[in-house]
């Protein structure tokens, strides 16, 4: 191969490394930490039904690099069910409890929230435990 060939390719195979030492999480990943904290908090009742990321932030503290993802989400409820809350989740329990009103199959919800992201050596850990 001709020497501009390969420096060509070295370019592009640096290109390609370090756009991958510079990503971050994204919406998706914080989607998936969003429901799957809802899915150990209240498992089979809630869901997510959309999520938007609406703002990021890189971060460092003591020498960890971190990520923040503020985000909107709508949430619907996958069963009927007892709440202290019916505009946003609120304690929640598949039996009448005192000061809890009753929510249908169906019912949704907005949140807003926040989630944070540790940078390991194996991807992006999510408040969830897991790597993304």
């Amino acid at each position: 191969m001709p020497k501009k060939t390969w420096i060509i390719i070295l370019l592009m195979l640096l290109a390609v490394s370090m756009s991958a030492c510079s990503s971050k999480p994204s919406a998706s990943d914080a989607e998936k930490v969003f429901q799957n904290t809802l899915d150990k908090i209240y498992p089979g009742i809630l869901k997510v039904v959309s999520f938007k990321k609406t703002n990021g932030q890189e971060l460092s503290r003591y020498g960890a690099e971190g990520y923040k993802i503020d985000f909107e989400a709508e949430i619907e409820y996958t069963a009927d069910c007892y709440s202290t809350k019916t505009d946003t989740v609120g304690w929640i329990s598949k039996k009448k409890a005192w000061g809890h009103q009753p929510i249908k199959k169906g019912h949704r919800v907005k949140e807003k929230g926040t989630f944070y992201f540790e940078k390991t050596e194996k991807g992006w850990r999510g408040q969830d435990g897991k790597i993304y």
